[in-house]
């Protein structure tokens, strides 16, 4: 407090100068920047969320962001072979009904 009291007592006698305007207009722009710095990283943090709601169901809890695949991946390997033979009878099928692929999309 006698700090205060100090700095007050010698403004008011006159020994010390105002700030001048560019002084004060670069303290109100770190201000503004600095205002500015903790909005984006608040906003950025909004949909970042540790909790999870025991209400839910999914176990997403609140946030935008999922961290994990819902379902386990498989406990044995993928064999490619066997992936390759049933992905060819699946696209034999879908030719078999008439189903094309999309517009969009290459062949």
């Amino acid at each position: 407090m006698p700090l205060i009291q100090l700095a007050l007592m010698l403004y008011l006698t006159g020994a010390v100068e105002p700030p001048s305007t560019g002084t004060i207009a670069v303290i109100a722009l770190v201000a503004i920047a600095i205002l500015e710095l903790v909005a984006m990283i608040g906003i950025s943090r909004l949909g970042v969320s540790g909790d999870t709601d025991a209400d839910d169901p999914d176990g997403d809890g609140p946030g935008w962001r999922r961290d994990g695949p819902r379902t386990p991946p498989p406990d044995e390997p993928v064999c490619w072979p066997d992936f390759e033979r049933e992905f060819a009878e699946h696209v034999a099928a879908l030719a078999d009904r008439g189903v094309h692929a999309p517009a969009g999309s290459s062949r």
